[in-house]
């Protein structure tokens, strides 16, 4: 229900209570608790200008799991997208290069603006010593 004028040239925070869907289910199977990659879809699509949209997600607690859940979610986010936009990422460090909890998926258009976008993650990243994967279309 965002006015499609507040989604040109804007910079779009996306803080998900209980974050993303666990799993890209059926429709029948989805619980109303979580955002899906439909909503965010949905607001993707209505973009227009230059314009980025940002989804916090805390991860699985548990370590061992943690960085599988991540790519998963982050290739889901590309497939759903791949052709209006690019999918990076950033995240906290733990003690090793493996991702913390908390996590940052950043979207942006494919092109110029993606480049620009790709360019300060890269910085922010290096900046707050992150992990991540940056990628430009």
């Amino acid at each position: 229900a965002v006015p499609r004028e507040w989604l040109t040239d804007a910079v779009i925070l996306i803080d998900p209570d209980t974050g993303l869907e666990p799993k890209k289910s059926s429709p029948k199977g989805r619980s109303e608790k979580h955002l899906t990659y439909e909503n965010i879809v949905s607001v993707v699509t209505r973009c227009s200008g230059s314009w980025a949209v940002l989804v916090v997600q805390f991860l699985q607690k548990n370590a061992q799991i943690r960085e599988g859940q991540l790519k998963q979610k982050v290739d889901w986010l590309h497939e759903d997208v791949a052709d209006r936009a690019s999918v990076s990422w950033v995240a906290e460090k733990m003690r090793t290069e493996l991702p913390g909890e908390l996590a940052i998926f950043a979207i942006g258009a494919s092109g110029h603006n993606s480049r620009r976008l790709g360019a300060l993650l890269r910085r922010y990243k290096k900046a707050h010593d992150l992990v991540g994967s940056v990628k430009a279309v």
